[in-house]
């Protein structure tokens, strides 16, 4: 038996299996964050220690997923991997390097709120979008569908 000719994988089927991977994510996320808080009532917010773990949850999904099996729970089930142009495994500091730059605009966002009013805020608003579409617009059309 042959193995499966590396093809770049329809758009459609990525989508899908980002859908899904958001999806578990947020489902071992979201208890973290419900259940692990202070306060009573309305006014209960979520602990420093869960928002840490959360965030640990959010980053190790993704590289680990990567590093250890070239995909994803969402990319197995479309049956998608990723790997180095070469088609190498991506190994630990690639899936890193894929994670830090593919959250670097969103993380870059929660700093514009603290830029005072005025021209500053709206250019770091402008660089943030700027950067999310020189980031995602590539792979999105990359007839090779790399990223």
């Amino acid at each position: 038996m042959s193995e499966p000719e590396d093809r770049p994988s329809p758009r459609v089927l990525r989508l899908a299996a980002a859908i899904l991977d958001f999806t578990i994510v947020v489902v071992i996320v979201l208890p973290i964050q419900l259940l692990w808080t202070t306060g009573a009532g309305t006014g209960r917010t979520p602990t420093t220690g869960s928002n840490w773990l959360a965030l640990a949850v959010i980053a190790a999904y993704p590289i680990a997923s990567l590093a250890l099996r070239n995909c994803t729970a969402g990319k197995w089930l479309f049956n998608l991997r990723v790997q180095r142009s070469d088609g190498r495994p991506v190994g630990w500091t690639a899936s890193a390097v894929r994670f830090v730059v593919s959250v670097a605009p969103i993380i870059g966002g929660f700093w514009i709120p603290r830029i005072p009013e005025g021209a500053g805020r709206t250019a770091a608003s402008i660089a943030q979008v700027a950067l999310m579409l020189a980031i995602y617009l590539p792979i999105v059309f990359d007839p090779l569908r790399r990223g």
